[in-house]
């Protein structure tokens, strides 16, 4: 896991340490072999692959790239959804990626419809996901994956 480590050393100021570590106690030590005097400690979430219970994960990445590969062979959102279901073999996943299709289905956007699951779906992709809509293309979400991979 990637950790933000707040450190000084002597004649450098306060410093940004990005450190990957097993947990806290694993970024400090790090962090002091360095000859760094901590500060503070704080994971960085990493919403591409976000954790769930029970050690399932869910990669957004791979979702994202899914999802536009299959718009763009001409599916509508829906089907691309259910094709996406389908070949889920994490019930965690396919219940939540289920209650996004019954969204779609009660008329909803899909930015909205990924609205509830904040753990999974974060305020900047959905807003790539609404600016999408808005435009009728995938194009917004094109661009996020170039930017991000």
């Amino acid at each position: 896991m990637r950790y933000e480590v707040k450190a000084v050393r002597a004649g450098q100021g306060v410093l940004a340490l990005s450190l990957d570590a097993a947990d806290d106690s694993d970024a400090i030590g790090q962090a002091r072999a360095q000859g760094y005097d901590v500060l503070s400690v704080k994971a960085r979430k990493q919403w591409l692959q976000i954790s769930q219970s029970k050690g399932a994960k869910f990669s957004l990445m791979l979702f994202s790239q899914e999802l536009l590969s299959l718009l763009e062979a001409g599916l509508p959102q829906v089907e691309a959804l259910e094709t996406m279901v389908e070949k889920e073999h994490n019930p965690q996943n396919r219940k939540f990626l289920q209650s996004i299709i019954d969204k779609l289905y009660e008329g909803h956007m899909l930015s909205n419809a990924m609205q509830p699951f904040p753990e999974i779906f974060p305020p900047l992709y959905i807003a790539t996901i609404q600016a999408s809509n808005k435009t009728g293309y995938m194009e917004a979400l094109t661009i996020f994956l170039r930017t991000t991979s």
